[in-house]
């Protein structure tokens, strides 16, 4: 085989994330809502759950969208890292995980925050918040599930939640996950080519 190649692919430039907020109700109504009070483009990416009250909470999830149709269709994918510059990371939020989402729409739209809060099972990355903490920067090196979810012929589709998120557990603080840079998030990927 030919190589080690790697490729370096900018995530799409639009900081989207996926905002829910509900006063005067329980944490599971804004938990399991199928539609984000809006898709949010800001100066920060947030991915994170706050507790305003007793009855006022509020849940944020990233999706994230890389053309991955430049990595040619007979490469063979050994490795691949996805970086991007942390903000901020706060609270009791002990990690955030990396899920596939491939029914994402693009751009995202309200319901896609019901759709993400399906993506619990074959994380295929996750990103302690100690490791954000101490280098400001975050990167999901990717496991086998996550080389596979690479799609050479178009888009591929993530999205990250907060462990708590994924597990259902109220927050206790304001806010406990990360903010993530407006820079575009990169993926790097090492492939091989057959002779």
């Amino acid at each position: 085989m030919l190589g080690p190649y790697y490729k370096q692919i900018l995530g799409n430039p639009w900081t989207w994330h996926l905002s829910r907020i509900v006063n005067g109700a329980p944490y599971l109504t804004t938990h399991d809502h199928p539609d984000a009070n809006g898709v949010i483009n800001s100066d920060v990416r947030h991915c994170y759950q706050e507790k305003f009250s007793a009855t006022y909470y509020g849940v944020e999830r990233i999706p994230l969208y890389f053309d991955t149709s430049v990595i040619p269709a007979e490469a063979t994918i050994r490795g691949a890292v996805l970086v991007g510059a942390i903000y901020y990371a706060a609270g009791k939020c002990k990690e955030t995980r990396l899920y596939n989402a491939p029914l994402l729409n693009s751009p995202p739209i309200a319901s896609d925050y019901g759709y993400i809060r399906t993506l619990t099972a074959n994380a295929l990355s996750q990103l302690t918040i100690d490791d954000i903490v101490n280098s400001k920067f975050g990167s999901y090196t990717l496991n086998l599930k996550g080389l596979e979810s690479i799609n050479r012929t178009g888009i591929t589709k993530w999205a990250i939640r907060t462990i708590e998120d994924v597990t259902s557990t109220p927050p206790r603080s304001q806010p406990e996950g990360i903010g993530m840079d407006t820079a575009p998030m990169r993926l790097i990927v090492c492939y091989y080519l057959p002779e």
